[in-house]
């Protein structure tokens, strides 16, 4: 059927047949669509994607990261409301793998268009999905999805992810950075707190140098912390009077 499709004339006769042919369709359209001419996959594609055959599809792809691929590579063929269905279907699979594959085959131009999908992911059960989707709000330059990342920074016990949540929100305007400001008071691991603090001095605002130095400089904050902050005041370039006299008031601690 697929040979039919190909040939000259042949395109609507070969549809027809593989809308009638129900999960062997489904599961030909995730091999082979993507490698069909431009001008034939999206005229099939259109009539063969329904959200029966999606349904189908999607569930043939558990433990097949390269065919989720695939799919994903070939949503540009497809119209957005019925794009949206495909998309969600795949970061919806109880597969980890498939779910994965879906993000790592996003586009730019797509990922702008699953921004709330892509952020519902940073609830996924698996560190990879949540790792790779932190990477792509990022690239979205999500600010709604700082509440996610807190809440990720406040439940995890891994130092990498909370590591690159920290990194995340460093670019996230000024929403990421009210919530570093905050969260420095109250971090226990030191790895962490110097990558928040770190990260707060990076800014460049007298509002980072100050925050810092004020919690470098509280004898409530565990020394182990005070330390880190000390170590990353120090290592942070010294361009105005309010910077300088934070990084003096370390010096004097």
């Amino acid at each position: 059927v697929f040979e039919l499709v190909s040939r000259p004339g042949g395109w609507r006769v070969g549809a027809w047949l593989l809308t009638k042919a129900g999960a062997a369709a489904a599961e030909g359209l995730a091999d082979r669509y993507v490698s069909l001419p431009e001008s034939l996959r999206t005229r099939l594609v259109k009539m063969l994607w329904t959200r029966a055959t999606v349904r189908e599809v999607v569930a043939r792809l558990v433990g097949d990261s390269s065919r989720a691929r695939k799919v994903v590579e070939g949503l540009d063929a497809v119209d957005d409301d019925l794009r949206v269905f495909i998309f969600g279907g795949l970061l919806e699979s109880h597969d980890e793998h498939v779910r994965l594959a879906a993000l790592d085959a996003l586009s730019a131009s797509l990922g702008l268009r699953f921004t709330v999908s892509i952020r519902g992911r940073l609830r996924d059960e698996s560190a990879a999905v949540r790792a790779r989707a932190i990477a792509w709000v990022v690239h979205l330059d999500d600010e709604a999805s700082v509440p996610h990342l807190a809440r990720i920074l406040r439940s995890t016990d891994s130092t990498k992810e909370r590591l690159s949540v920290v990194q995340a929100l460093s670019g996230l305007g000024d929403a990421g950075f009210h919530l570093l400001a905050e969260r420095l008071a109250v971090e226990e691991n030191p790895t962490v707190c110097f990558s928040i603090a770190e990260a707060l001095l990076r800014q460049g605002s007298d509002a980072g140098f100050e925050r810092v130095a004020m919690l470098a400089n509280d004898a409530r904050t565990p020394l182990v912390n005070r330390k880190a902050m000390e170590r990353a005041l120090a290592q942070a370039p010294v361009e105005s009077t309010p910077r300088s006299e934070a990084k003096a008031e370390v010096d004097r601690l």
